[in-house]
């Protein structure tokens, strides 16, 4: 901290003084509990990630993963089927191939 002409102190911006932040990996997924996030992710891209990393991380097991995410597991199944139908291309709620 310096003092400017009129007394007052003058700070100098903390950023330059901070190390550089880690870079996140190239590949950007979770690694030993730890998840990188890029600003200007949408939302809900980094909703599925988180949750399929916590998925990951607790070796599938949809109860205690819906509830460390704060969420009910009702709302983890409905998420999850959303990414299913979004790998397969159907759109949710439509099961099978539609004949009988």
């Amino acid at each position: 901290m310096t003092a400017q002409a009129d007394g007052h102190p003058s700070w100098s911006p903390a950023v330059a003084q901070q190390p550089p932040p880690p870079q996140a990996p190239p590949h950007e997924e979770a690694e030993n509990g730890v998840l990188w996030i890029r600003v200007g992710d949408s939302i809900a891209e980094v909703e599925r990630r988180l949750i399929l990393a916590t998925l990951e991380q607790l070796r599938g097991d949809k109860r205690r993963a819906a509830r460390q995410l704060g969420i009910s597991l009702k709302t983890l199944y409905s998420r999850l089927a959303v990414y299913a139908a979004a790998e397969t291309g159907r759109p949710t709620g439509v099961r099978g191939n539609g004949s009988r």
